[in-house]
């Protein structure tokens, strides 16, 4: 489902997760927790155009 045909809870349900962690690593000052989420380096270059998201 492509994103802005989803339901704005269905969406926080996904991006709320991943902000509290990146915050509370932040705070902990522990980088590896704190991008964890991001992806590896060679898929970020094979990521949906936003078109496609």
């Amino acid at each position: 489902m492509r994103l802005e045909q989803m339901p704005d809870d269905q969406i926080l349900g996904i991006a709320n997760p991943i902000m509290d962690n990146l915050m509370d690593a932040s705070t902990a000052i522990d980088h590896d927790r704190h991008v964890q989420d991001r992806p590896a380096q060679e898929d970020r270059h094979s990521r949906l155009p936003p078109q496609d998201l």
